[in-house]
């Protein structure tokens, strides 16, 4: 059975992850993998194009890693306020969440998804902290001052 090298564009259980090299038969190449664009024939210009875009590639990650790596020390020394109406008992009516701690990044210039921000909630006025997944791997911890602002 004649086997062909084919340069992997997804990853496969069986074979491997994609950009890898791997010998399969023949058929199995064309019947299979060429046919749902799960691979390509593993010539030398389709080799030297794949390098060239994974090198892009870890250019861009390196890129997007450094500005993250920025932010989270901006965000790093970033004290915010947040007034809260107050009811009976120094309580908030609702208590303070990661929705409101990211809509007020929003108004300083940072776009974060509550889903990012790790927060336990504020149920009363005072000092807190909030950790921020800037980036997978790159986390910041801000923080928060909670004012109750009474309804009088």
């Amino acid at each position: 059975m004649d086997k062909i090298k084919v340069l992997l564009t997804q990853d496969i259980k069986s074979l491997g992850k994609a950009g890898d090299i791997v010998e399969v038969s023949q058929g199995y190449a064309r019947n299979y993998l060429f046919l749902k664009n799960l691979a390509k024939e593993a010539t030398k210009p389709i080799i030297e194009e794949y390098e060239k875009r994974k090198i892009a590639s870890k250019k861009k990650e390196d890129k997007r890693l450094a500005e993250a790596k920025t932010i989270a020390q901006k965000l790093s020394s970033t004290n915010i306020l947040i007034k809260a109406r107050m009811g009976e008992n120094n309580k908030f009516y609702g208590a303070i969440t990661s929705k409101d701690i990211s809509n007020k990044l929003k108004e300083m210039g940072f776009d974060f998804d509550p889903k990012q921000i790790t927060f336990e909630g504020a149920k009363v006025p005072g000092e807190y902290e909030a950790k921020i997944r800037v980036y997978p791997g790159v986390f910041s911890v801000i923080k928060l001052t909670v004012e109750g602002v009474s309804d009088s």
